[in-house]
């Protein structure tokens, strides 16, 4: 080995000739023989190679051992007992630390020590194999028989200690360095900064620097990036920043990961500003953006909703040709699927294939619960397909995101079934399909099934948690069964399961919808006393109850009481109240309520502002109610159709001649009609027995959009007959059928005492041969009068052979029924205003 100037070549001759089967015999020897060869020539890397190779192939240590001592002993050639420390190095680098051990106390007891360096890589091997406990005991060893420790084997033993969360024993080691003459270095003080920012104290980590900087050891970038990372985890910017300029200060140069970090925590708090400023300031000293800054930059913008600003960083990085990898497509594909932008996260996906990047189980399972929130799950089930075609597996995750979204459809069965194929697969459903699938059986009225899902998660040894076992409380609350819940409250507390605000608000609300307040005020005073915090849903929950039940003064006690407990009423707490005094008629103390909303900052919301105009109609002050609303847009308040169709029904109930003329301020405000608006000005003008203007502006709207229902169906049905019922709701209505059903069923009903026979069925038959037009067949119904079920028959019968000429038949309806529809002129300039108006907002929104 020596005469080759090729150690290695050298060496691999050696392996080849001694694997020969000749030389098997006294392969140990050998190799024992040439380990002292070169520590003699101080070719010491080759003598470890060696008895590595040896200890690897699990000959005997100990016979390993006896020949390198008969070697050592007898003096055969010039030997050095660094050998010994070889061997036990080998034996640690092979991981065979029971034999390391044995070899230690063998040179012990031969008076041998292994090297300070052995012992440092046999605790190093300890912390790579999660052993940090035996790491301590072996320094233990080393201490006890003199090994005088070195700056890397306390470093070491600190990383060790500190891995465990042991940070004062940590401390304790760097303290005790003295002792042994070793200076703590930049890289003891970098181990213990950096494991206390792990563990989130910040403060520990700030003082270890100070620590640092007293003893003379000068912080390097490393100890910076680490207290930067540590500042923005717990979102102190500020602290960040002033390392950041202390950095500069002492002319250390911030690296990519600095700015990478502290871009990272502005994002987290959507400081654009700060980003972009940052973003600059890096490019200005020359550091280029990674894959890790562009994947920060848009999973920021996708954190505030800013999915359009994502897209933006995409095409920059197009636009320098950086092809993004698939983390940059999986972090924008899963900002536009929490945003419900699903279609354009589907876009994202066919742009990475193009770009000749494949999809991973991320990207899919990503896309599939996106599509399943917004109840698309048959898209869902189609990538589902895809996924498998490019060779990947569901996962738990994957299916986990489809039972959800069949559960939110009510697709139970077929959730059901997908359980199945998941268990066919091998794949073991967790607690979370379990709550899934009982909390979908429960919004679905299924509780027998519930419970058997219950059941069956006991048979499988799955557990469930609080969250389980809140899901289950919550299904029987929300079905009034108050006393099973109770019972299961009581198990998961045996089970040393202990229920949170959820689970109590559950049960709270329960029992307020069971208008027992008692039993729901007696909880929030036991989750007090087991030390939970009543929330202000909790709070929500209990001043709803109490406004149910008619006892407003006592809900808003408790809302003035919220700020003592350290809770801030929101604008949940505010509209019940102002929805409670509205509906008792008590509009002072709603507008003191709505004062005191603004006096604590929560703005008023649309909800606030219909509640209030509801109660104002409602108290007959309709005028203020049209004012207020005025004013309000006037302010930039963007009123719903649910405002415009309050105000429109409180007109009708005070003065319904004002309605028309009401109507057109209405339009100018923004308001666009819908099947709502039309059937209150309907249903007034029937109830006020005005069933000829009613049809008239029946016949003015089926010139706009305006599409009947069944509700319409039922008001002028109900207004001929006197309130009474006369037919069957149709299912479906269209504006094309309306008015030929129910002029149909007017005559069905004015016929059906009428008596007589007549076989419609021919005469129908015969009619409807040839090319005829519906007014000839009705006008045979009507004057032979016949009965109902010949009438039905001739209905039936146009409507399945569809000959009818919708606009020529409203001279005749008129005649029937005694009703001016579409005869003459509108009754009032305002009326044709209105109508032109309908339509241009209809042609707008259009």
């Amino acid at each position: 080995m020596k005469c080759l100037q090729n150690p290695t070549l050298a060496f691999r001759l050696f392996k080849l000739r001694s694997s020969q089967q000749d030389l098997r015999h006294c392969f140990i020897p050998s190799c024992c023989t040439v380990a002292h060869m070169l520590v003699r020539e101080s070719m010491w890397g080759l003598a470890q190679d060696v008895l590595y190779y040896l200890v690897q192939r699990n000959l005997g240590v100990s016979v390993v051992f006896e020949s390198l001592w008969n070697n050592f002993n007898y003096g055969y050639i010039y030997n050095h007992p660094v050998v010994f420390d070889f061997l036990f190095r080998a034996l640690v680098r092979a991981k065979m630390l029971r034999d390391a051990g044995n070899v230690f106390y063998r040179m012990k007891s031969l008076g041998l020590k292994p090297s300070i360096h052995s012992f440092n890589i046999l605790l190093n091997v300890f912390i790579q194999l999660n052993r940090a406990h035996m790491a301590v005991e072996v320094f233990a060893v080393l201490i006890v028989n003199n090994i005088v420790p070195n700056v890397r084997t306390f470093n070491t033993i600190i990383n060790a200690v500190c891995k465990i969360g042991e940070f004062q024993k940590g401390i304790k080691f760097m303290q005790g360095m003295v002792k042994y003459e070793c200076d703590p270095s930049v890289y003891t003080y970098n181990t213990l900064i950096n494991a206390h920012c792990k563990e989130d104290r910040f403060q520990e980590a700030w003082n270890m620097l100070s620590i640092m900087i007293g003893s003379g050891c000068s912080p390097d970038t490393t100890t910076y990036n680490t207290l930067i990372d540590g500042a923005c985890k717990l979102g102190k910017l500020d602290m960040a920043s002033r390392l950041l300029n202390e950095m500069l200060e002492k002319d250390l140069a911030p690296d990519r990961i600095t700015y990478n970090t502290i871009i990272s925590g502005h994002c987290k708090a959507g400081h654009t500003e700060q980003v972009n400023f940052l973003l600059n300031e890096m490019l200005q000293k020359g550091l280029a953006p990674n894959y890790f800054t562009f994947n920060t930059l848009i999973a920021g913008h996708c954190n505030f909703g800013r999915e359009k600003g994502g897209n933006g960083i995409l095409n920059y990085m197009f636009e320098r040709n950086i092809l993004p990898d698939i983390c940059t497509y999986n972090v924008l594909i899963a900002g536009h699927c929490r945003a419900g932008r699903v279609e354009e996260a589907s876009k994202l996906l066919n742009q990475l294939i193009e770009n000749g990047l494949a999809p991973n189980n991320f990207t899919y399972n990503t896309i599939i619960a996106g599509h399943c929130r917004v109840a698309s799950t048959n898209v869902a089930f189609k990538l589902y397909d895809d996924m498998m075609k490019n060779g990947l597996l569901p996962d738990v995750i994957t299916y986990t995101a489809l039972i959800m979204g069949l559960c939110k459809e009510g697709k139970m069965q077929v959730a059901r079934s997908l359980l199945s194929e998941m268990l066919g697969k091998g794949l073991a459903p967790d607690k979370i399909i379990f709550t899934i699938l009982i909390d979908g059986h429960f919004k679905n009225g299924d509780i027998q099934q519930a419970f058997k899902l219950w059941a069956e998660m006991g048979k499988k040894a799955i557990f469930p948690d609080v969250i389980a076992y809140t899901a289950f409380i919550n299904g029987l609350c929300k079905r009034s069964y108050m006393e099973e819940a109770h019972k299961y409250l009581m198990e998961m507390v045996k089970q040393h399961i202990f229920p949170n605000n959820f689970t109590y608000n559950s049960l709270i609300d329960g029992h307020c919808k069971d208008r027992n307040l008692s039993s729901a005020f007696q909880l929030e005073k036991e989750m007090v006393e087991k030390g939970l915090v009543p929330n202000v849903v909790i709070c929500n929950t209990l001043i709803n109850g109490l406004c149910k039940q008619e006892m407003i003064s006592m809900a808003n006690k408790l809302c003035v009481l919220m700020p003592s407990n350290g809770m801030s009423p929101d604008i949940v707490t505010y509209n019940t109240l102002i929805n409670a005094y509205c509906k008792a008629a008590n509009m002072k103390q709603a507008l003191e309520v709505i004062n005191m909303m603004s006096w604590s900052g929560c703005a008023p919301d649309v909800i606030t502002y219909n509640t209030w105009i509801n109660g104002l109609c409602i108290t007959n002050m309709t005028d203020q109610a049209f004012n207020l609303l005025d004013s309000l847009v006037a302010t930039g308040f963007s009123p719903d159709t649910f405002t415009f169709n309050t105000i429109l029904d409180g007109i009708c109930n005070e003065l319904l001649g004002q309605a028309v003329t009401s109507l057109g301020k209405l339009f100018k405000m923004g308001f666009i009609p819908d099947t709502v608006s039309y059937n209150t000005l309907l249903s007034h003008f029937c109830r006020l027995g005005m069933v000829n203007q009613a049809m008239t502006w029946l016949g003015k709207l089926l010139k706009t959009f305006f599409i009947p229902s069944a509700v319409t169906y039922e008001i002028l049905d109900s207004a001929h007959f006197g309130g009474k019922r006369s037919t069957t709701i149709p299912k479906e209505v269209t504006r094309e059928g309306f008015l030929l059903d129910f002029v149909m069923q007017l005559m069905i009903r004015r016929s059906h005492n009428q008596e007589g026979t007549w076989k419609a069925n021919v005469m129908v038959n015969d009619k409807l041969g040839g090319l005829i037009n519906f007014i000839d067949v009705y006008s045979k119904v009507v004057q032979d009068n016949r009965n109902e079920h010949d009438s039905s028959e001739v209905h039936q019968g146009v409507l399945r052979k569809g000959n009818f000429d919708y606009l020529s038949h409203d001279r005749l309806i008129a005649k029937s029924i005694g009703c001016p529809f579409f005869e003459g002129k509108p009754e009032s300039d305002e009326l044709l205003d209105s109508q032109r108006s309908i339509n241009w907002q209809h042609e707008r929104v259009s």
